[in-house]
């Protein structure tokens, strides 16, 4: 299959591809499926029931997550833990150690959590889960590198397209 010259229009979510497919306002989504630590990705179950759809191709991608603070918080400070669903399970056991007793805030993405604390849309005393390439685009502070608790996941995606 040849995606060079696609278009990539960030939609953050399953239902948002799925949704867009059937608008037909793009011809091919991304869609995570799988992660090796937590099983089926519910959200893309849920979102894919009942819609007809190609299997283009299935990608896996090890999962390797960062947390980062904003610069103008000491670490110690830290009482909140921000990211998608998925990150915030892959990374429990470890963020235990590192970090006990933060509170999880669900965000819809990892990347958009990253865009919420330095756009100051997330309380300042919030660390975030997310890639190193986002937290250093959005030039959070990275605290810790390899959050995840498996070092061995990694997460299935699919390409589709409408049948």
């Amino acid at each position: 299959m040849e995606l060079k010259k696609a278009e990539l229009v960030p939609l953050v979510n399953s239902w948002n591809v799925v949704t867009e497919l059937l608008n037909e306002t793009i011809d091919y989504g991304v869609v995570a499926t799988y992660t090796y630590d937590t099983g089926d990705v519910e959200e893309t179950v849920d979102a894919l029931k009942g819609i007809k759809y190609v299997e283009e191709e299935q990608v896996e991608i090890p999962l390797q997550h960062c947390m980062f603070k904003r610069k103008d918080v000491k670490k110690e400070k830290i009482k909140y833990c921000a990211s998608h669903i998925q990150a915030l399970l892959q990374t429990k056991k470890k963020r235990q150690i590192l970090m006990p007793n933060l509170e999880d805030v669900e965000t819809e993405d990892t990347a958009v959590a990253a865009k919420l604390l330095a756009e100051g849309k997330l309380d300042k005393l919030t660390a975030v889960l997310c890639k190193k390439e986002i937290g250093l685009e959005y030039e959070l502070d990275l605290m810790y590198e390899h959050v995840e608790d498996d070092a061995d996941n990694f997460a299935e995606f699919i390409i589709i397209r409408r049948r």
